[in-house]
């Protein structure tokens, strides 16, 4: 015989969704607008919340303390004629459409699994609403980190509210007009990681700045510029175009306290 979750008492519902897996918690939540309130009165807590988009495809995933990162819910786009047999589905306040819901089981372990959702199409509704309806079951105890192939950092950005962590990846060039956007949109970032080539004029009131641990791989010829304006802690610039007297002053002052004495830095440079 079946019985209803929401016809449980609060203590109850409570318990079994504690002893669930994220990713379950959240498919309970599309049940039903009770279901997901239930799910909400639970407050459930996570740590590390990752949102990862890259091409046609968006993810959420959980890093727990001590633990790697989990994949909880992935979004992908699909043709129109795989979406036969899709139902209507609920995310947030403003997604109301078609998909289709799949289990994809853990290779390394049967144990872990998460959902993949698929659409005909990743618009900017589905990805506010999604972010939306996750941070309203969850509760965060840490900042978020964002992982995005640098084809998207042309698009709008859901709020992800408070961000410390960017890595941005891809083999597209980066314009430094739009990175300097992005990175706006969070003024305390702890560590910014760009793998692809940036372009662009190089100021000393870039937001690049902004970050306190700070990685590039392919920084080029503003790299010097980077380095000489850097007040943050850790960085580590790769193929700078180096300009050895410039290098060298560098060197200089911060051995003999005459710059960058405040905090304890690292430099790594390669080129």
């Amino acid at each position: 015989m079946a019985l209803k979750f929401t016809n449980f008492p609060y203590l109850v519902q409570k318990n079994i969704l504690k002893n669930m897996e994220l990713s379950e918690i959240f498919m309970t939540s599309l049940c039903s607008k009770k279901a997901k309130n239930c799910v909400i009165l639970a407050r459930i807590k996570v740590s590390k919340v990752w949102h990862e988009m890259r091409g046609n495809k968006l993810s959420i995933r959980i890093e727990q303390k001590g633990q790697r990162s989990r994949t909880i819910i992935k979004v992908s786009e699909v043709p129109e004629e795989q979406m036969r047999h899709a139902f209507r589905v609920r995310i947030g306040e403003d997604f109301d459409g078609l998909a289709k819901i799949r289990v994809r089981v853990s290779k390394r372990n049967e144990n872990k699994q998460h959902y993949r959702i698929e659409v005909y199409h990743i618009g900017e509704t589905l990805k506010n609403s999604l972010n939306d309806h996750f941070k309203a079951l969850f509760q965060y105890r840490e900042s978020c980190a964002l992982l995005m192939d640098v084809s998207k950092i042309s698009e709008r950005m859901p709020n992800f509210g408070i961000v410390n962590e960017i890595f941005l990846v891809g083999k597209a060039i980066v314009e430094l007009e739009d990175l300097e956007r992005i990175l706006s949109q969070w003024p305390n970032l702890d560590t910014l990681s760009i793998f692809p080539t940036i372009k662009g004029d190089f100021t000393d009131t870039s937001k690049i700045l902004v970050a306190q641990n700070v990685f590039m791989k392919n920084i080029g010829a503003f790299g010097m510029n980077i380095l000489k304006n850097f007040t943050g802690r850790n960085i580590n610039l790769q193929r700078v175009d180096v300009v050895e007297a410039e290098l060298r002053e560098i060197l200089i002052k911060w051995m003999n306290n005459e710059a960058y004495s405040k905090q304890r830095k690292t430099f790594i440079l390669n080129y």
